[in-house]
């Protein structure tokens, strides 16, 4: 039996450029899922063609992010005791 361990997190204080690159993210991801061609985070892409088989019309799916791409790290600030990284595409205009 393969073991898996699944971490619940809450996401608090993003920035508005942070949280729609997230939102939209996992809006791409639902898109994806269901046949469309969108921009997705290639790793993001992988993991959900091998994660999903079964894809149901109406139901919202979680973003799995791979292990290797999740970066967590504690730190000592008043906003949270650890901190996570979470990869996404982005599009050149946001930063260029």
């Amino acid at each position: 039996m393969k073991a898996k361990k699944t971490i619940k997190a809450k996401i608090v204080y993003l920035t508005n450029v942070k949280q729609r690159l997230l939102e939209e993210e996992y809006g791409n991801l639902q898109r994806f899922l269901r046949g469309e061609k969108v921009e997705l985070y290639s790793a993001n892409k992988q993991q959900a063609k091998r994660f999903y088989k079964k894809i149901k019309p109406n139901k919202k799916y979680p973003l799995s992010i791979r292990k290797d791409l999740l970066k967590i790290e504690r730190r000592n600030t008043k906003i949270a005791e650890y901190w996570a990284r979470i990869p996404v595409k982005v599009e050149e205009a946001v930063y260029g």
